[in-house]
């Protein structure tokens, strides 16, 4: 837990402002700092900010200033000031300068605070406390909450750039802090209390309208650091292709087939922890796998072809391997990998296979050609992948397989070989459908089967003048 404390230069500078932060003139969010500790970690955030208004505190206000005329901050330096006066005088002209008016420096007074050089609006203690405008202030609690103590000690300065001349905003890290965690869940306010009281370090911050802005204005996506604009789900007006991802992006490309990490601005290309050539651990691969920047593609996504190229010596074999280990993990059916080298690519994933998942009960390799020269087969006209596993009906999987042939036809000799040749196309569309008769036929069968089937065709059909005359 990080707590934002107010803390004051001397006592009762609360009633003084923080920072006034143009948003008019800059185009940098009073937001930024923050949001670039936060999306520079993959732990969880939460920044919090709760207010209420605070009461009028008008007549503390005059006060204050009437202590600050006479050169003190409080009741007791007011009484020690008054006795030092009775005792050494006061001169004329300091009388002349306790009695002016209170008019606030920007709009004519000219009282001034020995600490601030010069005339400037708005610079000395009195002139702020009239701009801090007394009468609409709000009591603010400030509070982070992160998963790390690394993470919650970089957000600690975050929010240092918007305190004032002398009053500021300072981090402090609270470790685990349960009653504090407890007014964050309730929203509650963390008031001064006891020893606090006394001191110039508060637990909450008096706020007016203008400063409680900077703290509860969603700025525009334009406004925010380069880095953390992918991280809002916006759409800034001109956005690099090195901008994060926004969560919408990344639920889209979650489970499946993970292909790398998203590149981002953020990353540090000296960072080698992300390689998978360098993991040593099965957790840690598996934590590199489940990261919020890992993207993933699924069973849709890879019914298109997908390449990885890259020069030599790049790990495109590695990344490979973690593609058919994640495929294996996430997705239902097979996973072929050909290695047409004749290499190690092969067994190596055998042994990562074997790592990570315990066994290789599910796995079949196949050395092509075999030791005694075999080539295995790989059926093509077989309906049972299409109608028991995918559950096709039998005549949509029948015509798939047709086209399916056909397209390797037109491959092997040509389209417009294939295309002319209208009445060889419907013999051997009869042929196919003929042998995957439901009643006659199979569910599978053969090239072998199809040419015997078309030899007898092609001799019975020589002795048949007009099969429509034939008595079936």
């Amino acid at each position: 837990m990080v707590r934002y404390e107010g803390v004051e230069e001397r006592r009762k500078d609360w009633m003084t402002l923080l920072t006034r932060y143009d948003t008019e003139t800059t185009d940098r969010s009073t937001l930024s700092n923050l949001l670039e500790s936060i999306i520079q970690t993959d732990d969880s955030v939460l920044f919090q900010v709760i207010f209420e208004p605070r009461s009028d505190w008008s007549p503390k206000a005059q006060r204050q200033k009437g202590r600050l005329k006479r050169g003190v901050h409080t009741t007791g330096g007011m009484i020690a000031r008054s006795v030092l006066d009775a005792v050494v005088g006061v001169s004329d002209e300091e009388k002349q300068q306790r009695h002016r008016g209170d008019t606030p420096e920007e709009i004519g007074g000219t009282i001034m605070d020995s600490q601030v050089d010069g005339q400037r609006a708005g610079q000395s203690r009195m002139g702020q406390i009239d701009m801090k405008n007394p009468s609409h202030t709000y009591n603010v609690s400030l509070r982070a909450a992160a998963q790390t103590e690394r993470t919650a000690k970089n957000l600690q300065d975050s929010l240092n750039h918007l305190s004032g001349t002398f009053y500021a905003i300072e981090g402090k890290y609270l470790g685990e802090n349960e009653n504090e965690y407890r007014r964050m869940l309730n929203h509650e306010i963390t008031y001064p209390n006891g020893f606090e009281m006394v001191t110039r370090r508060k637990s909450m911050l008096v706020c007016n309208i203008k400063e409680l802005a900077n703290f509860i204005t969603v700025p525009s996506i334009d406004a925010l650091p380069k880095a953390s604009r992918g991280g809002t789900g916006g759409k800034p007006k001109a956005q690099s292709a090195l901008t994060s991802p926004n969560e919408e992006v990344f639920r889209e490309f979650t489970g499946g087939m993970t292909i790398g990490h998203a590149v981002t601005a953020l990353r540090d290309d000296t960072d080698t922890t992300n390689e998978i050539s360098a993991i040593d651990s099965v957790n840690q691969w598996w934590d590199e796998i489940n990261k919020r920047d890992a993207l993933a593609l699924s069973a849709g996504d890879l019914t298109h072809h997908y390449v990885r190229a890259a020069t030599t010596g790049s790990g495109k074999t590695v990344a490979t391997l973690n593609d058919m280990l994640t495929t294996h993990e996430q997705l239902n059916g097979p996973t072929i990998l050909i290695d047409p080298k004749g290499g190690e690519m092969c067994r190596n994933y055998l042994r990562c296979h074997r790592t990570l998942f315990g066994d290789l009960d599910d796995v079949e390799y196949i050395k092509v050609p075999e030791e005694n020269g075999n080539i295995p087969g790989i059926p093509f006209f077989d309906l049972r992948p299409l109608t028991r596993s995918a559950g096709r009906e039998r005549e949509t999987a029948i015509q798939d397989l047709i086209d399916h042939y056909f397209q390797l036809l037109r491959f092997v000799l040509g389209r417009e070989t294939v295309d002319q040749a209208f009445v060889a196309n419907e013999i051997l569309t009869n042929l196919i459908k003929g042998l995957f008769d439901e009643k006659n036929g199979s569910d599978y069968f053969t090239i072998g089967d199809l040419l015997d089937a078309a030899r007898d065709f092609q001799h019975h059909g020589r002795s048949i003048e007009n099969l429509e005359e034939v008595d079936p």
